[in-house]
């Protein structure tokens, strides 16, 4: 499963997670002053938030980030 996410400015990565409620989005208003500040950001959306689909069986979210962050290198 790959989450769907965003990645954008150069530097010091940064990973952005969304509450309980919410998708990768609620990040909208602190992406460009995080980019500005000089961070490389990765932002995505849980299972079942978002562009990312429901899961189908147990999964773990770390897991999930993990694989997302190791993909993306």
């Amino acid at each position: 499963m790959t989450l769907s996410h965003d990645v954008a400015g150069d530097g010091p990565v940064l990973v952005l997670l969304h509450s309980g409620v919410c998708d990768r989005r609620m990040w909208d208003a602190q992406w460009p002053a995080l980019i500005d500040g000089g961070y490389r950001l990765v932002r995505c959306d849980l299972r079942g938030f978002g562009e990312t689909p429901a899961p189908d069986r147990p999964h773990s979210d770390a897991e999930d980030v993990l694989a997302l962050l190791d993909g993306l290198g």
